[in-house]
C-alpha cells in the first residue's frame, strides 16, 4: 500500500484486503462499484458510514470520487453515509497531506468520525500509476481505530472524467458536520453591520502549526461554536468613550518618557494591560444594556460565558477567526495572506508604530488588523496545549498555567514577520502594558 496508510492509522487489528491489480483495465467508475461491492460485502448492514476524504491531483476529482463513492456505498441501503459539510475541515486535509501523518493524534482521526456520527469512516488516495490510475481506500473502524477493510485497483483506464480533472496539483477537502447553528436573521447582519462586527460561523478547524515554535504543538482538531468579533482592534476613539482617558495617559502611568506609537482616532489603543481590558469589556457592555460577562474581585476574574456582553476571545477563537473560520478554501500564513506586507503591519514597514486600523488586507472573514499593528489580549492563561481534540476550550485555570501569564495573539507593528503568523502564541503578565499590546472584542452567539 501506499505510505498514507502507512501513516494515517495505527494497524491495531487484521486487516481484509483486496487488491484489483491483475484485473484488465476498468473506468473509474466501475473502480468506485468495485470498491462499494467489496466494502458492503464485509461490513455490517445499517452502519453508519461517512467518506472522509479522497486525496488526488485536485480537489475536484477527489470531490468527484467521493460523491460517487458515497452514492455506490448507500445503494440499496446497505449503508447509511453521512452528508456532511465538504469545506468545514479543509485545513486538516492540507495538512495531512503535506507530510505531518505522525503529528495527527488517533484521537484527532476517531474524533472527526464520531463528530459526523459514523461507525466507519472512509478515506482514499486516487494517483497515477503508469499509463492507468490507482485507487486505494480504507474503511476505520471510529470506535476501536481499527481498519476494517482495504481496497485497491490499479488498472483504472484514464478516462475522461480523470482527463478533465487531472490538470493541477491541490489537496483533496475533508468533510464534517458543522456545529449547530441558528442561521443569521437579516435583522440580525444589519446590526453587525452598525456595530463593526463580524458573525463566525462555529465549526472545526487545527489549532497550531507544524512549522512554527515547540509551543504551536501538538496540532490537533478543536471545535468552536460560533461568536461575534469586532472587524478591528479597539481604537483610541473606543476607548476614550467608554474609558475616559486617551493613551497618552495609559502611558503616563508607566512614565511619561516612554515611546508613543502612534495616535489618532483610528489608531489601535494601546499601553492597556488585561485587566483593564476586561474592565472596558464591562463598561461597555452596561453602556448598551448588555449583560457584563466578568465579575472581578481583586485580581480574581471570573467569566459568564452565557452572558451577551462583550468579553476578549478564546485562543481559540482568536484562532480560527484568523485563519478564517469556515471561509477560507486556503491556508494563510498571516491571517487573510502569505504576503505579510500585504496583511500586516511589522517592523519592515510599519515606520516605528501602530497605524490606522484597516488600512491591510481583510481576512475571509472580513478582519483587519489580526496579524500586526498591535498583540491582542486572549482569556487564557498561557499552557503548553494538550493533546487531544476539545471543543470550546478556554484556556489552564491559574493554578494549571505553566507561567501566571495571559496569551497575546496576532504580532504588532514592533516585531518580526514571523511573530505574526496566525498560529504564533505569546503571552505576557497581565498587568504588563507596552506600546504594541491592545486588544478586540468578541460576544458569544446567543442562540
Amino acid at each position: 500500500m501506499h505510505s498514507f496508510y502507512r501513516y494515517f492509522v495505527l494497524f491495531l487489528f487484521p486487516v481484509i484486503l483486496f487488491s484489483a491489480c491483475s484485473q484488465p483495465p476498468i473506468s473509474l467508475e466501475q473502480a468506485i462499484e468495485d470498491a462499494a461491492r467489496y466494502f458492503t460485502g464485509i461490513i455490517p448492514e445499517g452502519t453508519h458510514a461517512a467518506v472522509f476524504a479522497i486525496n488526488a491531483e485536485n480537489p475536484e476529482l477527489g470531490e468527484y470520487v467521493r460523491g460517487k463513492l458515497s452514492a455506490a456505498l448507500a445503494e440499496g441501503a446497505w449503508l447509511t453515509v453521512v452528508r456532511s459539510d465538504q469545506a468545514a475541515l479543509h485545513i486538516i486535509s492540507r495538512e495531512l497531506y503535506s507530510g505531518i501523518f505522525g503529528h495527527i493524534s488517533r484521537e484527532t482521526e476517531l474524533f472527526v468520525g464520531n463528530y459526523l456520527g459514523a461507525h466507519i469512516i472512509f478515506s482514499g488516495l486516487l494517483t497515477r500509476s503508469g499509463q492507468n490510475w490507482m485507487l486505494e481506500l480504507e474503511a476505520l473502524n471510529t470506535e476501536d481505530a481499527g481498519i476494517t477493510g482495504q481496497w485497491s485497483a490499479n488498472n483504472i483506464q484514464n478516462d475522461p472524467h480523470l482527463t478533465l480533472f487531472a490538470s493541477s496539483s491541490t489537496t483533496a477537502l475533508f468533510s464534517a458536520n458543522d456545529l449547530p447553528e441558528i442561521p443569521l436573521t437579516d435583522a440580525e447582519r444589519d446590526a453587525l453591520a452598525l456595530t463593526g462586527f463580524v458573525h463566525v460561523e462555529g465549526g472545526a478547524f487545527l489549532m497550531g502549526s507544524i512549522n512554527g515554535s515547540g509551543d504551536e504543538r501538538p496540532v490537533r482538531m478543536v471545535a468552536v461554536s460560533g461568536f461575534y468579533m469586532s472587524k478591528y482592534p479597539v481604537t483610541q476613539e473606543e476607548w476614550f468613550a467608554v474609558m475616559g482617558t486617551t493613551v497618552y495617559q495609559q502611558r503616563d502611568r508607566i512614565s511619561d518618557s516612554w515611546l508613543m506609537a502612534g495616535t489618532g482616532d483610528k489608531y489601535p489603543m494601546y499601553y492597556v494591560n488585561w485587566f483593564e481590558a476586561v474592565e472596558y469589556c464591562n463598561r461597555r457592555s452596561l453602556m448598551e444594556g448588555l449583560t457584563p460577562v466578568y465579575h472581578v474581585n481583586g485580581d480574581i476574574v471570573t467569566c459568564d460565558w452565557n452572558a451577551n456582553g462583550y468579553r476578549l476571545p478564546t485562543e481559540a477563537e482568536w484562532e480560527y477567526a484568523a485563519k478564517g473560520g469556515k471561509k477560507d478554501t486556503l491556508i494563510f500564513e498571516f491571517s487573510g495572506s502569505n504576503n505579510a506586507d500585504e496583511a500586516a503591519w511589522h517592523n519592515r514597514n510599519s515606520n516605528d508604530g501602530t497605524n490606522p486600523v484597516g488600512e491591510k488586507t481583510a481576512n475571509s472573514l472580513g478582519l483587519y488588523d489580526m496579524s500586526g499593528n498591535v498583540w491582542e489580549w486572549c482569556w487564557d492563561w498561557y499552557k503548553e496545549y494538550p493533546n487531544e481534540v476539545q471543543r470550546n476550550p478556554r484556556g489552564a485555570s491559574e493554578h494549571e498555567a505553566v507561567v501566571r501569564e495571559r496569551v497575546l495573539r496576532g504580532g504588532s507593528w514592533f516585531n518580526e514577520p514571523d511573530n505574526l503568523r496566525t498560529a504564533y502564541r505569546a503571552y505576557s503578565l497581565p498587568f504588563y502594558r507596552m506600546s504594541n499590546i491592545g486588544f478586540r472584542l468578541v460576544r458569544s452567539r446567543q442562540n
